[in-house]
């Protein structure tokens, strides 16, 4: 129990309660860095993504959906955002940009257009990006002509499109506002309009790896 003598600023009483507020314990999160940084981007979110290895930490900023800035111990700006964006058996915290909280911009860019970059290096240095991307779709099988056929999905409608869409949607904001129920629940729905969709899939299971499929 802390004690503090009146007045207490605003600014720190401010502080003092933030800190209350944050969660004691560090969860490993289940989606990858890339995929916060994507789901910031779309909702036009302020956010911090805390990245910890055994041998890198640092933090990229996402600010009103716009890349910002990329800090670890070995750097900053475009390496350091490659660094933490893939880096493998990583602990990894997303949290809202706290108010007044300040950052010096090292980054310019789209987030889809630095994730582009960065995957880009990172696979011209030979590096493999396929345990850190769940969603890529694994080769297709060779398959007899008229079985392929009998297997092919209708394409969905219009309607069904829009409505996968509003699901998805609300499956990325839950995720963000960390309501991991409510977002199994929305990828669970998106996923019988469209079951093809890799993206769902990927973040069904790692929902159901954190105990949230209910």
């Amino acid at each position: 129990m802390e004690i503090y003598e009146k007045p207490v600023p605003l600014e720190r009483l401010r502080s003092i309660v933030e800190k209350a507020l944050e969660p004691r314990v560090q969860q490993m999160a289940p989606f990858g860095v890339p995929d916060y940084v994507q789901l910031a981007a779309m909702g036009r979110h302020s956010v911090v993504v805390e990245v910890r290895g055994a041998k890198v930490k640092g933090h990229i900023v996402i600010d009103n959906g716009e890349a910002f800035c990329a800090v670890d111990n070995l750097g900053k700006g475009m390496d350091a955002f490659r660094r933490l964006a893939f880096l493998k058996s990583a602990s990894i915290n997303c949290r809202a940009l706290a108010r007044g909280e300040r950052y010096e911009r090292n980054i310019e860019g789209s987030c889809e257009s630095i994730l582009l970059e960065a995957a880009r290096v990172e696979d011209e240095e030979g590096a493999s990006l396929d345990d850190e991307l769940d969603w890529e779709m694994p080769a297709p099988q060779a398959a007899p002509a008229k079985e392929a056929r009998s297997s092919v999905r209708p394409a969905p409608g219009a309607r069904e499109k829009r409505r996968f869409d509003e699901l998805y949607d609300e499956g990325i904001e839950a995720l963000l506002k960390k309501d991991y129920h409510r977002a199994f629940g929305a990828f669970r729905a998106a996923g019988e309009l469209v079951p093809d969709d890799p993206r769902v899939r990927a973040n069904l299971v790692r929902l159901r790896e954190m105990g949230y499929a209910s």
